[in-house]
């Protein structure tokens, strides 16, 4: 598995909006999130993300191009301490375009996301 960047997510993204014909919403949660709004390290091991679409086939998809993901169509589900109310109508939107939305967590939600998971990092 290679490290994974922003651009080279939205390029696997894209070719698999036009492959799939059916349309992707991404909510991004990780680090990929974390340098899009402006964090130094430009890369990544694996795609945490929220998505609204065919969850089983972008898992696939991305498998084969060898990206390791931890998608869910719930991230809240991903603790015992639920992410507060309304965190999806307040994530930005980081690029729209026919049949592909990429949104990033609110910079408060980013937080309370990343002190969810109980870690020091």
């Amino acid at each position: 598995m290679s490290a994974l960047t922003l651009d080279h997510l939205i390029q696997l993204l894209r070719e698999y909006v036009r492959e799939a014909d059916t349309p992707l919403d991404l909510l991004l949660i990780g680090r990929l999130a974390l340098y899009a709004y402006g964090a130094e390290s430009p890369q990544t091991e694996d795609l945490d993300a929220e998505i609204v679409g065919d969850f089983e086939r972008l898992a696939s998809f991305l498998k084969q191009r060898q990206v390791l993901t931890n998608l869910s169509e719930n991230i809240s589900g991903w603790s015992v301490v639920a992410m507060p109310p309304g965190y999806r109508e307040r994530a930005t939107v980081y690029i729209e375009q026919p049949g592909l939305r990429i949104r990033l967590l609110a910079p408060a939600d980013f937080v309370i996301a990343k002190l969810r998971r109980g870690t020091e990092q």
